[in-house]
């Protein structure tokens, strides 16, 4: 389903397994009403698609089967033999889908360039490579210098802590790099990463022309862990509406467990952290950012169900608006640690500076150092009695 949709909805009583899982949206499935964010997710609490691969379909020009991930992962059926060319299945381990194929099996490993006339043209098709192919090493993804389209991005075979992927300015200036969208109901994200870990993005503008404000710029999901953004801009574009710059979309599995936020600019429009009541975002490190609403901006950043994150060092700066702002908003368990921080919104009519609060049903501890905050209304407020 590639429009949002869901890969497959059914109303209970019905198995499901051996297949190979794509929706581009906020879930993948829907089982006798409960929705489901991701394969793994699906897989972990459903019990269903235990033999199902998790990374998505790949195809040739000709939609033939290309990736590895549907290779060998079917049933055998006796009173199946061929496959839809008329080409024998293999006997004990035939392929998931209608095409019996042999998978390219090189994956990608070291440096590539993407630009016009370097190994891809942009980041969609070094995406697609990623989903074809996997990886055997680290690799990273050097953008020349221009103006690029989006990237959805799932699970990719191989990543892992020792082999990330990264994808930075070959300049190392931002700003010499453009990652930009105009919403619509087919392209809801500039950058949607649904179950994908081990990313690094690096020194890379992102700028969507938004008219729905909770379809953010950046949109993180389905347990999307070990990922690194660093010295980015991002920003909405005065020509559109003001709207969510960074995501995460949480239900019940994390949505990106151990996200490091450093170094970056958020311009006009708020970021919105959200785990799940049940599966808190773990380890979110926000440090050395800035934040700027000149608009319409409640939350400058609220970060909801966590679990022991830490903010530090950021500056957050609220004008232009009339009636409402927050700079800081975190609800979470076990500890916050909030310090160093610069939040000012002089002028700004009921403006507070951080808001705190426990998970519900849970208790925590904060700490709270050497924040420096200018607000018309409250300096820092807790919500509960229970720090």
């Amino acid at each position: 389903a590639v429009r949002g949709g869901l890969a497959f909805a059914l109303s209970g009583g019905v198995d499901a397994d051996y297949n190979q899982l794509l929706g581009i949206g906020p879930f993948v499935a829907n089982i006798a009403g409960t929705a489901y964010s991701s394969v793994k997710d699906l897989q972990r609490l459903s019990g269903m698609e235990q033999n199902s691969p998790s990374s998505p379909m790949s195809f040739l020009v000709d939609l033939h089967s290309a990736g590895a991930g549907a290779d060998g992962r079917a049933v055998p059926l006796p009173e199946v033999t061929t496959d839809i060319d008329g080409e024998p299945r293999d006997a004990n381990a035939p392929d998931i889908g209608a095409d019996e194929y042999s998978p390219q099996t090189s994956g990608l490993n070291g440096n590539y360039v993407i630009g016009e006339g370097k190994d891809f043209p942009d980041l969609q098709s070094a995406g697609e490579a990623l989903h074809l192919l996997g990886i055997q090493g680290p690799v990273t993804f050097e953008v020349q210098p221009g103006t690029y389209g989006g990237l959805y991005l799932s699970e990719v075979d191989g990543a892992s802590a020792a082999s990330p992927v990264t994808f930075r300015s070959q300049t190392g200036r931002s700003e010499d790099v453009l990652l930009e969208f105009t919403w619509s109901n087919d392209i809801r994200h500039l950058i949607h990463l649904n179950g994908s870990d081990h990313l690094r993005f690096d020194r890379l503008t992102f700028q969507g022309v938004l008219t729905q404000y909770w379809y953010g710029v950046m949109h993180l999901q389905g347990d999307a862990d070990n990922l690194s953004i660093t010295n980015c801009l991002f920003e909405t574009s005065p020509e559109g509406e003001v709207g969510i710059l960074l995501r995460t979309f949480a239900d019940t599995s994390a949505a990106a467990d151990n996200l490091l936020l450093k170094g970056n600019r958020f311009v006009r429009g708020p970021v919105i952290l959200y785990g799940h009541v049940t599966t808190p975002m773990r380890n979110t490190r926000v440090d050395d950012n800035r934040f700027v609403a000149d608009s319409l901006v409640y939350y400058q950043l609220n970060m909801t169900d966590h679990e022991s994150p830490v903010v530090q060092f950021n500056n957050m700066v609220g004008r232009g608006i009339t009636t409402w702002y927050l700079g800081l908003h975190v609800v979470a368990s076990q500890s916050i640690q909030v310090s160093n921080n610069r939040i000012r919104a002089l002028g700004i009519e009921n403006s507070q500076g951080i808001r705190l609060a426990p998970i519900v049903g849970e208790s925590t501890t904060a700490s709270l150092v050497n924040n420096f905050i200018v607000a018309d209304r409250w300096g820092t407020i807790t919500t509960d009695q229970r720090f």
